[in-house]
């Protein structure tokens, strides 16, 4: 089984520097780079390009993006040509006392008991499915309580 890439973006001060550990979903030159360090790894006004999202692989994390809602996912199966993606929901569970509101946090955990989807790969690399798509490389849950 290939081993999951972990972010090496050096986190800490100069004389302590360890890497982040957190699943890398980008890729900085060859080094895997975490969704939230992707930004932190370019220097201002550098002319190098920008950290470019990493092919699909199990256990990447994702979030399933419908009209309003979102929900948290991980990556359990990528077809031979990688055109056909499935994910597992995962269980997110809301830390914050903020009710019927918009700012909203979770912790997610995983769970083999999750919903599973299909994406296909469309024309212009995105995966999507009817009336939802999928994004990759970071997960986010978020309920929307207005409709």
């Amino acid at each position: 089984m290939p081993t999951v890439p972990t972010c090496q973006f050096n986190v800490g001060t100069k004389t302590d520097r360890r890497e982040c550990g957190m699943l890398a979903s980008y890729l900085y030159g060859s080094y895997p780079v975490c969704y939230e360090h992707k930004d932190d790894c370019v220097e201002p006004d550098s002319l190098a390009d920008p950290p470019i999202l990493m092919p699909p692989y199990v256990g990447m994390p994702c979030t399933i993006c419908y009209m309003n809602d979102r929900h948290a996912a991980t990556v359990i199966y990528i077809s031979k040509g990688g055109h056909k993606v499935i994910v597992r929901e995962c269980t997110a569970t809301r830390t914050d006392d903020n009710g019927m509101s918009s700012d909203q946090t979770y912790i997610y955990t995983a769970n083999d008991l999750g919903r599973e989807h299909t994406f296909h790969r469309r024309d212009d690399g995105d995966f999507a499915q009817r009336g939802k798509f999928l994004l990759l490389g970071t997960r986010d849950h978020y309920f929307c309580y207005e409709i």
